[in-house]
């Protein structure tokens, strides 16, 4: 059975974990029904969601038991759902002294926010997990564009992966980092990115990576990262992001929300 990834979740206080958990799997199984639903969790600092689920057994609320699966490839949690079963990859979001955003995926590493993007890539390599510069909304541009270009020049293309959002408008193109990336051999892992806020939670799993590997059931962890590391350049996205008006209303209604 192949693998249906969405490589950046969010799941804040305010969510309803059981219902975000059956309508995420239902919308990756919605995507692509032959595939195992997988989710990234991209935790950012203070969160601890993925530590917290797997020492408790459980989902807080509900009836979901928690099966934490340990291999040589890493930890990933279990979890049956009503609409059926969903791996959880532990991972965390980073905000550089640049202010871009680096996730970690693989391992639940609480590196330093404010940390240079460089050093940071670096870190989370050295320790075995999957680097990835994500897209934001407006923090590839100006500036900052110069910073992510050299980046992206200086690391090789297995070693930093780019990153897409439901944030980046449907309506637009990739942009010339990216295009120039992928021409390079750059590999694109595509996520829902949601936001603080109730509503944001229908976002999760309705833009994901597809993985043409079969999900291993004792070394599920390295089944999942070795998929990563072996997509073609560009990736294999599938599902959509959102309209440039439906990305807008999401950013006003963030007001009074902490920084992205």
């Amino acid at each position: 059975m192949p693998i249906v990834a969405d490589t950046h979740v969010h799941i804040y206080p305010e969510y309803d974990a059981g219902r975000f958990l059956v309508d995420t799997v239902a919308r990756l199984q919605a995507l692509a029904p032959a595939a195992m639903p997988v989710i990234c969790l991209t935790e950012r600092a203070g969160q601890h969601v993925y530590a917290d689920w797997a020492t408790a057994g459980k989902v807080p609320e509900t009836d979901f038991a928690v099966q934490a699966i340990e291999s040589r490839g890493g930890i990933v949690l279990r979890i049956e759902t009503e609409a059926g079963p969903l791996h959880i990859l532990p991972g965390r979001q980073i905000v550089t002294a640049e202010r871009l955003e680096v996730l970690v995926l693989g391992r639940d590493l609480e590196l330093a926010d404010n940390t240079p993007a460089a050093d940071l890539i670096r870190a989370i390599l050295a320790a075995g997990s999957i680097p990835v510069l994500t897209w934001a909304f407006g923090k590839w541009w100006f500036g900052r564009s110069h910073t992510v270009r050299a980046l992206v020049e200086h690391f090789a293309p297995e070693r930093l992966w780019l990153g897409d959002t439901t944030m980046r408008p449907r309506e637009w193109p990739r942009g010339r980092i990216m295009r120039q990336a992928i021409k390079a051999g750059a590999r694109v892992l595509a996520g829902s990115d949601p936001l603080p806020g109730q509503n944001e939670a229908r976002y999760a799993g309705r833009y994901a990576t597809l993985l043409n590997r079969e999900l291993d059931p004792k070394d599920p962890a390295g089944a999942i990262m070795r998929g990563f590391r072996v997509l073609p350049p560009g990736g294999r996205t599938i599902g959509h992001r959102c309209t440039l008006p439906a990305i807008l209303l999401r950013m006003i209604r963030q007001k009074g929300c902490p920084d992205r």
